[in-house]
């Protein structure tokens, strides 16, 4: 891995980022692209992140950003995990930025957990908004993946979720086979209501729980009024085509839903098995 420092600027070409890193959220705010990443500038290299230690710096989140989506600017850590947020320790997962009331507001994951916390820029400095997680830690490992969705009258929804499928089974005493969407208050520091399920990953009466499709990182969007939800499902190392891991979409008339899978248009990408 490339060592990068706050001062660094990483020029145009592939990968766009010279560290470890995954589940990018990018957003254009005030002319300038931000990019975050789990752990994206936190962790030093692979060895690292797979055992879960930082090297060099502690949990948490960094920022990239660019004006020309070439060459962008690494613009050191906005979120340190034990000192910025109190309770979280690890699990540094899938960063998503939402701009309201003037202030920027990070989701994030942390030990199966979903936080948010608040800052004046988009480079922070970021302050946990609430002292405690936004959605409580889940055993089925159901509260991550936020993704922060405004609409165009203003109310504002989080989608979230995972279904992990074989891997807690006979280890959890209860688990949700559904993507989550709760709306958020204007604060967006509070929930509202009830949660709603949105996607949902089927298993019949007696069927081994192995042959429950993995399904997690709800993204939803608008367009000529009709609203769209797109997730991640299968696994990462299948040969299967069946199961390869992909990227679906449904439709919907609400954020809340009902949603409508859309078979026609499945998978909008599917990853590459591995060949003989």
């Amino acid at each position: 891995m490339k060592s990068v420092t706050p001062d660094s600027t990483v020029a145009a070409g592939n990968p766009v980022l010279p560290v470890h890193a995954a589940d990018p959220h990018l957003v254009l705010l005030d002319g300038r692209y931000w990019l975050y990443c789990t752990d994206a500038g936190v962790y030093d290299g692979v060895a690292s992140f797979e055992s879960g230690q930082p090297r060099k710096t502690t949990p948490g989140f960094a920022a990239w950003s660019s004006r020309d989506l070439v060459n962008w600017q690494f613009e050191g850590q906005i979120l340190r995990f034990g000192t910025d947020v109190s309770w979280a320790k690890g699990h540094d997962w899938a960063p998503a930025m939402a701009f309201r009331n003037g202030r920027y507001y990070l989701y994030f994951c942390a030990d199966s957990q979903i936080g948010v916390a608040v800052g004046d820029s988009p480079k922070g400095p970021f302050k946990d908004a609430l002292g405690k997680p936004l959605i409580p830690f889940r055993d089925d490992m159901s509260a991550i993946d936020p993704m922060p969705f405004i609409d165009d009258d203003g109310r504002a929804f989080l989608h979230f979720g995972a279904v992990p499928g074989y891997w807690l089974e006979g280890k959890i005493k209860h688990m949700r086979t559904h993507l989550s969407v709760w709306e958020l208050a204007p604060d967006m520091v509070t929930l509202i209501g009830q949660e709603h399920p949105t996607i949902t990953t089927a298993k019949e009466p007696g069927e081994a729980w192995h042959n429950l499709h993995h399904i997690e990182a709800p993204l939803c969007f608008k367009r000529q009024g009709i609203y769209y939800l797109m997730w991640s499902a299968g696994h990462c190392t299948s040969r299967d085509e069946r199961d390869a891991y992909r990227v679906n979409v449904a439709t919907s008339d609400s954020p809340l839903g009902p949603w409508r899978v859309r078979d026609e248009w499945n998978p909008v990408l599917s990853s590459r098995r591995e060949m003989d």
